[in-house]
């Protein structure tokens, strides 16, 4: 807003003041443009991930790269198990909920530190299948047969990394304990989609305006 000149500034009894009929005529435009902005906006976010482009098999039967509903590699049911201050074993049952071809990177830590590392092929999924989890410590074991054991696996598609299974062994003095959870990657959000750039097209245009009539007010 330029600074008033003292010159032409007029007096104050000949200001004029716009009527209340005006100052609401002149509302109305910059109201009804936000109010469809914001309608837009809220459309355009409420629109499903297949109006950008998404994977196959939404709106029919699943193709053969599309994307399970809810991707996970996950072991449960561990059984017979031992351990001791020089090994460790078990059994479990591996449940792949991921649609294709999978293959595994891991890497294990010994008390926080890293102690190896692992590649798997799962071959295709979804499949259920028995596995074992198990080592045997060369020298130097751990400090006792007390110690916790981390196998760190991520799950890849091709160049696509799906999330990460965690499996974490518990030996306490010989009593033996496991657990696992599936953390999964979370997918970057889609940028583009045409509805939400039309909405804020539209709201700059109404915040534009609104200044535009302020100054000049």
């Amino acid at each position: 807003m330029k600074p008033l000149n003292p010159d032409y500034r007029l007096p104050a009894a000949a200001v004029e003041r716009p009527s209340a009929a005006a100052s609401l005529t002149a509302a109305r435009p910059r109201a009804w443009v936000g109010t469809l902005a914001a309608g837009l906006l809220a459309f355009a976010l409420a629109l499903p991930a297949s109006a950008a482009g998404g994977s196959g098999g939404i709106f029919g039967p699943a193709t053969s790269g599309a994307k399970a509903t809810s991707e996970s590699l996950t072991y449960d049911s561990f059984t017979d198990s031992s351990c001791s201050q020089g090994a460790f074993s078990t059994l479990a049952i591996g449940h792949l909920n991921i649609v294709g071809p999978v293959v595994v990177d891991g890497t294990t830590t010994l008390d926080g530190a890293i102690f190896d590392s692992y590649s798997l092929d799962l071959k295709t999924g979804p499949a259920t299948f028995d596995t074992t989890f198990d080592r045997t410590f060369a020298p130097p074991p751990p400090a006792s047969s007390t110690f916790t054991f981390v196998f760190d696996s991520t799950a890849r598609q091709g160049a696509r990394e799906v999330g990460r299974s965690v499996t974490t062994i518990r030996c306490a003095n010989g009593a033996f304990s496991a657990t696992n959870v599936w953390i999964a990657r979370v997918e970057p959000i889609p940028t583009g989609l045409p509805g939400a750039w039309v909405a804020l097209a539209l709201m700059l245009a109404a915040a534009g305006l609104a200044r535009l009539r302020a100054g000049r007010a």
